[in-house]
C-alpha cells in the first residue's frame, strides 16, 4: 500500500497484518482522488476521516495539501500505526482520535469540515444514518463521501449526488441540503 500522489508520493504504509481491516485499494483510491481534484480544491481542505483504518485516505489528503485532517479510529493498533507514521514522516495537521465513530458523532458539535470521508466496515448496518450525521458537520458547500459495497444503493437519499463504482467497492457522494441549515437569529439575517 502506497501514497499515490503529492508530497508523500510513493511512500509505503505497511500496516500491521493483525489489524483485520479492509483498506481502500490503491486503484480505488487513485480513481477517487482523480475525480476529487476536479470537484474540490484539495489544498487547504479540512477533512474528517471516519473509520480511518490504515490511515491511507488521511495520508492521501495530507499529501495533496489538506490543511487539517482528523482521523477517527477505534482500534488501538491502527491508531498506534498512524501515530508512528505521523512521527516518522513529521506530519503536521493530522489529529488522530481513538474512539468509536458513533461516539464521536454523538458528542456536542464539532468543528466544521469541508469534506467527510466514511469507510465503515462493509457489514455495518444503517450507513445512511452515519451519512446524515456527517452532513451536519460540513460547510454548506461541503462534500461527504461514503465507501461501500457496490451493490448497496443510496440514490434515494435526500442529499445524494453521485455514485462511482470500482470493482466490488463504490463511492457515493452527498452534499448538505441548504434547507437543513440552522436558521440565523433574527438580528443576523442577510438583508
Amino acid at each position: 500500500m502506497r501514497i499515490i500522489s503529492g508530497q508523500y508520493r510513493g511512500r509505503h504504509l505497511q500496516p500491521p497484518t493483525s489489524l483485520g481491516i479492509r483498506p481502500t485499494t490503491d486503484l480505488a483510491r487513485e480513481a477517487l482522488f482523480n475525480r476529487l481534484q476536479h470537484q474540490v480544491a484539495l489544498s487547504g481542505l479540512r477533512v474528517l476521516d471516519l473509520f480511518g483504518g490504515s490511515g491511507a485516505i488521511s495520508l492521501e489528503f495530507l499529501s495533496r495539501g489538506a490543511q487539517q485532517v482528523t482521523t477517527v479510529e477505534q482500534q488501538r493498533k491502527a491508531v498506534q500505526h498512524m501515530q508512528r507514521i505521523r512521527q516518522a514522516w513529521q506530519i503536521e495537521g493530522w489529529q488522530i482520535v481513538q474512539q468509536r465513530v458513533e461516539a464521536y458523532l454523538a458528542q456536542p458539535p464539532r468543528p466544521v469540515f469541508d469534506l467527510v470521508f466514511l469507510d465503515p466496515p462493509y457489514a455495518l448496518a444503517d450507513k445512511a444514518r452515519l451519512v446524515r450525521q456527517s452532513l451536519g458537520l460540513l460547510e454548506p458547500d461541503g462534500l461527504c463521501i461514503l465507501e461501500h459495497p457496490s451493490a448497496e444503493v443510496y440514490e434515494g437519499m435526500k442529499c445524494f449526488v453521485e455514485k462511482r463504482i470500482y470493482g466490488q467497492s463504490a463511492f457515493s457522494h452527498f452534499r448538505p441540503d441548504p434547507a437543513d441549515a440552522p436558521a440565523l437569529p433574527e438580528g443576523n439575517k442577510p438583508e
